[in-house]
């Protein structure tokens, strides 16, 4: 499958300020990501740098990435990008195309583990899209 999504725990996309969450409220949100935390023992203060795409690639982070984005149905079990619902849940059509570029660049970027394929494309979209896929929704 060319096209990955495992998320945020990866990375809480749609807090790193480029996604809005259309089927998910700011309190379910929160809950998801307080879940992770819970489940992977990761600090707020550091899941909040992951958010805004200061990735250090430890284990814990990983894991808070993956098991996020999962839970928020940006990624699948493997750790890969689900396209349509991550691109369904952009405001503007304009960033839809620079962010599908953006993923068909990333999503033949893997490992044998699923945090660590989530890790490396989330890495990637923020490498390639840079300040771009930060600013679609400030």
């Amino acid at each position: 499958m060319k096209y990955l999504i495992v998320i945020f725990a990866l990375i809480s996309f749609s807090n790193a300020g480029f996604i809005i969450n259309k089927s998910k409220s700011k309190s379910d949100m929160s809950k998801i990501r307080y879940g992770c935390l819970k489940s992977t023992n990761y600090p707020l203060e550091d899941a909040l740098k992951v958010e805004k795409g200061e990735l250090t690639g430890s284990d814990e982070e990983m894991h808070y990435m993956l098991c996020y984005a999962v839970k928020l149905g940006f990624a699948n079990e493997n750790g890969t990008f689900i396209e349509n619902e991550f691109l369904n849940r952009l405001t503007e059509d304009v960033k839809k195309l620079e962010v599908k570029k953006f993923l068909d660049e990333c999503s033949t970027v893997s490992d044998e583990t699923p945090a660590k394929t989530i890790y490396l494309q989330a890495a990637c979209l923020f490498d390639k899209g840079g300040e771009k896929l930060k600013s679609v929704n400030e």
